[in-house]
Parts: structure tokens; sequence; C-alpha cells
């Protein structure tokens, strides 16, 4: 055998040998036990306990979130249900990387180098407790994931700190609002008299805009009742939008709208309409027919001031005080300071309401502001001289030039 062969023979055995004798000695006896792992770190992971840290040193940073869960569903010490903040966003105290998997409590505490998890797909986070299994208890709450709500984000409608739906409030004020709102409008429209000349002139308009008033109004009234045409009507528009529309209505009995889920209520506006009728003549007639016939006459409460001019009747802003009232001080931060005179002073009264709007201070006034920033130093092109202003004109078509030079 020729040398260079015998040597590269040699050569390679060489490297096999130190390969076999390199992996007997730095990879582990449980290397690929389970996988391509050491199945030793199985263990040794296990024995990594967390480090939590509890619901009190979550609440000195995030009070407002601990004060909707320690009030919420999940906060029942008596009966033994308690899903605590590190349930779902991990263990407050870290395992130290530079140490073995035992020493847990070496680690950086959050928030120090210690980031904890909030989770984005909650319909996999929530799911692991509420998704309805077989041997789960009855009182605990189970949903079928697909049909309860599809392939939306269960925090849409819950809160996660509190999980108790907050659509059916929200819903429920809306509808408060709107009632407020026709309220305040007949009342403005129809309870008084009229302040200007104009308004005491006023009439009714014409019949051809009074019918097309009916005519909008019948429209909604049936659109309530028989739900179901509209929306086979607007099919083709939905599945030219969003690719998928409502199941077919109209061979539904009862003209019902068909539920996209069994988990979904259905609504039949026919039953809805009779059962609203059929209470308010039931309700009419027992008011007609037990109540007294007695008329009863006296004066118009005057609220202490007998004076009868339209100036001192309920206005727009006065119907509208009460909604001011409720919701100012926490949306529009309304302060209303009264300045009372001193018996027997002639002064005036005075009444000062302060507002302040979030959505405009948060939104527009920092775009306001750096407008008004911007145009108060540009003011000074205002007042510059002719060879400026040429001088001005000549850079700017020199930039034009280069940039039209440097377009690819």
């Amino acid at each position: 055998m020729p040398k260079h062969i015998r040597r590269l023979l040699l050569l390679i055995a060489a490297f096999a040998v130190l390969a076999v004798a390199t992996r007997f000695i730095l990879v582990d006896k449980s290397f690929y036990q389970f996988g391509h792992y050491r199945g030793a770190a199985v263990a040794e992971i296990a024995h990594d306990k967390p480090k939590y840290q509890g619901t009190e040193f979550c609440r000195s940073c995030h009070a407002a979130p601990y004060a909707a869960w320690s009030t919420g569903v999940h906060n029942r010490p008596l009966i033994g249900k308690t899903v605590k903040c590190e349930v779902c966003h991990g263990a407050g105290g870290g395992r130290d990387a530079e140490q073995d998997y035992v020493n847990a409590t070496t680690g950086p505490i959050h928030p120090a180098n210690l980031k904890l998890t909030v989770p984005r797909d909650t319909r996999a986070v929530c799911t692991l407790c509420h998704e309805r299994i077989v041997g789960r208890p009855v009182q605990q709450a189970q949903v079928i994931p697909r049909d309860h709500a599809a392939d939306e984000q269960c925090t849409l409608c819950h809160n996660p700190h509190s999980p108790r739906t907050f659509v059916g409030a929200t819903l429920a004020l809306s509808a408060a609002l709107a009632a407020a709102c026709f309220v305040k409008v007949f009342g403005v429209s129809f309870l008084g008299r009229p302040r200007s000349p104009q308004a005491a002139n006023a009439h009714e308009v014409e019949r051809s805009s009074v019918v097309a008033m009916g005519v909008l109004a019948a429209l909604c009234f049936l659109a309530g009742i028989l739900p179901g045409l509209f929306i086979d009507a607007l099919a083709p528009v939905t599945q030219a939008l969003v690719n998928d529309s409502m199941p077919h209505q109209s061979s539904i009995a009862w003209l019902s709208i068909v539920p996209i889920a069994e988990s979904r209520s259905s609504y039949n506006g026919l039953l809805v309409f009779a059962f609203i009728l059929s209470s308010g003549m039931l309700a009419a007639y027992a008011i007609h027919r037990l109540a007294s016939d007695k008329w009863r006459k006296g004066p118009a409460w005057d609220c202490g001031f007998p004076n009868a001019d339209p100036v001192t009747q309920y206005t727009a802003s006065s119907f509208a005080q009460p909604i001011r009232r409720v919701f100012g001080s926490v949306v529009f931060q309304a302060r209303e300071i009264g300045e009372m005179p001193l018996p027997g002073s002639m002064a005036p009264a005075h009444l000062t309401v302060r507002l302040r709007d979030p959505i405009w201070d948060a939104c527009y006034a920092p775009v306001a502001g750096i407008v008004s920033f911007l145009s108060e130093r540009l003011n000074v092109l205002q007042f510059l001289t002719i060879r400026r202003y040429l001088s001005l004109v000549f850079a700017l078509l020199v930039l034009l030039l280069l940039a039209l030079a440097a377009w690819p």
C-alpha cells in the first residue's frame, strides 16, 4: 500500500477515535433518550419551582386591574375559586440563568429584568379552564369556543380581570342615553311655550314631507317585525364585503331569524310586536277600566317662581343637566362653582361651569400646539426682502432638480 494512502487512513482513523472519545466525554448519556435533547433535563426543569410573589405584590403597581380582579368572579375564596394574577401572567420571580435549575430564588423579580407575559391569544388561555369538557363541574362556566364566539378573542366581550359580559351593560347604557335624548327632544319641541315670534308662528310642513317621513318610519317598523326579509335582501352586499352572509331567512316558519350557531339566541319580530301590542292594550284597558274618571285641576308647579314667562320653563340645557351631572364629572371632569351673594346684597349670583375634554387634550391639543408652534416660527417668512425670497425660490429649484436627478 502506498505511503500516502496509509497516512490518509491513519489520519481518518485518528479523527474517528477522537470523535467517538469527544462524544463519550462531552455528550450526556441521557441525550436522545426521549428525543433530540437531554432526557435528564426534564427532571431538572421539573425541579425548577416558580417564585410566585402573590397578588399583593401585583397590587403595588397595578391597582386598577387588581381592583377589578378582587371584586370579580375569579376571586371567590369562600367557594375555593381563586385565579390569581400569576396563573395567566406567569411567576413574578424568575430563575437565575447562570445558576442551576433548583436555584430559582436567586433570579430576578418583576419588573427588574423580568417582563411578565401578556396573553395575546386569549382564546387559548381562557379555554384552558372554560372549554366544555365532560369531566368538568357543572357550576364552572363552560362554552364551545367555535359556537360561542367563532374566531373572536374572549376580550372582545369580557374583561379578563373581571370576566363579566359588559356588552349587555353597554347596550343598556346606550338604550338609556337614547331614551334620554328622545325625552330631551320631545320636551324641547312640545313641552313649553315658544320663546320667539318665529317659534310662535311655526306650522307643519307640507304633506309630501310628512309622507316621506312616514314612509321611512314604516320601513323602520317593517325592518323590526320582519327582519328576515331585510337580511335576505342585504345578503349580496355582505357577501361582497366580507365574503360571508347570514343563512337564508324567508323560508323559516313565523319569519324567525336563523341563529348563527346553536348557542346563539334567535329573534322573532312578529312575536315581540304581538307581545308589545297585547300588553299595551291590556294596560290601557286596565287603566281606563279601573282608574277614576274624575278630573282634578290645580295650578302648575312653578318651582317657587310664580312667573309664567317662557324664560322660566325647561330648556334643552335643563333636560341635559341630569346626564351632565351623571357623566360630566367622570368624562369631562366638569366642575360647577356657584357664588351666592350675602343676604341683603343686591349683587347677582354667578354659576361657573368648567369643562375639560380628555379626547381633545389627548388627540387634538398636541396637534394644535405643534401647528401653532410651526406657524409662529414660519411667520418670519412673511417679512423677508425680495432678495431673500428669490434666494429661497432658487434653493428650492436646485433641491427639486437634485431630487429628480437622484430619482431611480
